[in-house]
């Protein structure tokens, strides 16, 4: 089993990161590109290993993310709210479209 790379709170840091990204129609290339305007460059190949817990966020990360993606940085580092068609918990076998929220150990790709 390989070593776990984050802990719980960086694994909701990064799900939260690639929902907010993917809400606001941005690419990898995209964010990247936004952080580097903000001045804390993280290239694409960064983003893509946030978003599937293979890199750590540190604090610097998580400020120009924020910035990047305008939320708060308190809303990369919480659960989202609990989405109202589906409750975080849509069936087996489908994604929720208006969250994209998917089944426990299924992933969305």
């Amino acid at each position: 089993m390989p070593e776990r790379i984050i802990g719980p709170a960086g694994s909701v840091a990064a799900k939260n990161v690639r929902r907010i990204r993917e809400l606001r129609g941005l690419t990898k290339k995209a964010l990247a590109e936004r952080t580097s305007a903000a001045g804390c460059p993280i290239p694409p190949l960064g983003i893509s290993r946030i978003e599937k817990g293979e890199r750590r966020i540190d604090v610097d990360d998580l400020l120009v993310l924020a910035q990047a993606l305008q939320v708060p940085y308190t809303q990369l580092i919480e659960p989202p709210p609990p989405c109202t068609s589906c409750q975080g918990t849509p069936p087996i076998g489908f994604s929720c479209l208006a969250c994209g929220a998917t089944p426990e150990g299924e992933t969305n790709a």
